[in-house]
């Protein structure tokens, strides 16, 4: 669009309300991305915690189990 802009040429409504159209969903999309990622989040922490409580050979807290036995 700018392209076009900066060249004098006209852009058509229409191209501007579906790039607006797209901004939006990329929005909305984004925010659900970082709500499923959160949820992720607390899976595995969810997870990671009876994980301990269920090894005794556990002895990492990091995402990245090591079993030392």
């Amino acid at each position: 669009m700018e392209l076009l802009e900066a060249e004098g040429k006209m852009v058509a409504t229409q191209d501007r309300e579906k790039m607006t159209d797209y901004k939006n969903e990329q929005n909305d999309i984004a925010a659900e991305a970082k709500e499923k990622e959160r949820l992720s989040e607390e899976h595995l922490h969810k997870h990671m915690s009876f994980l301990r409580g269920v090894s005794p050979c556990l002895r990492s807290r990091s995402r990245l189990v090591q079993f030392q036995c």
